[in-house]
């Protein structure tokens, strides 16, 4: 029995969701069982993809009554469960919001954490399967190589950003408050 490992989800997760960040990946997908038919599917297309060059014809597929199926994702065969789980691909327009567990991000203006902060913001939304080499080169530092991400993200990305550091100005501001009221 394998325990499930969100982070061996992620590195492994499947070609269509490689440019997906952290976020993108756990707000925009979720795992589900394959069932017999996803199992065969899977085995067809891997079969027939190491043997024609030509994939035009494994899109084809019958046409389906109602709603569009969401789009399946099947993991990398070196995700442990490659063969049990896939992901599906959330239709656009859908609401989910993150849930992080545990401490809040670092804030961006405190020199002791900026190291942190910035290797933490690239780990979160700059797409990566290896954390040890794809979220910087060797030769950069933290804060160059998050400067540089954040010079051509998008402004989705920015957002996300600005929208941490809002959480710190806010709780600071409260705290000020807080200590202002009690002082009178």
């Amino acid at each position: 029995m394998l325990v499930k490992c969100q982070v061996t989800d992620y590195c492994c997760r499947g070609d269509s969701l490689a440019k997906s960040n952290v976020i993108d990946f756990f707000t925009n997908s979720y795992e589900i069982d394959m069932d017999s038919k996803s199992r065969r599917t899977a085995n067809v297309v891997l079969q027939q993809t190491e043997q024609a060059d030509d994939l035009s014809d494994l899109t084809c597929t019958p046409r389906r009554v109602g709603r569009p199926r969401h789009e399946r994702v099947p993991y990398l065969p070196t995700h442990p469960k490659a063969k049990q789980k896939q992901c599906i691909f959330q239709a656009q327009g859908h609401n989910n919001l993150p849930n992080f567990i545990g401490r809040y991000f670092p804030r961006r203006d405190d020199p002791y954490e900026h190291t942190f902060y910035c290797a933490s913001m690239l780990m979160l939304l700059k797409p990566w399967r290896n954390i040890e080499t794809d979220l910087k080169l060797p030769t950069q530092t933290w804060e160059s190589a998050f400067e540089m991400f954040l010079s051509t993200a998008p402004c989705k990305t920015r957002h996300i950003v600005s929208g941490i550091q809002y959480f710190h100005e806010c709780e600071s501001s409260a705290h000020r408050d807080s200590v202002i009221q009690s002082v009178e």
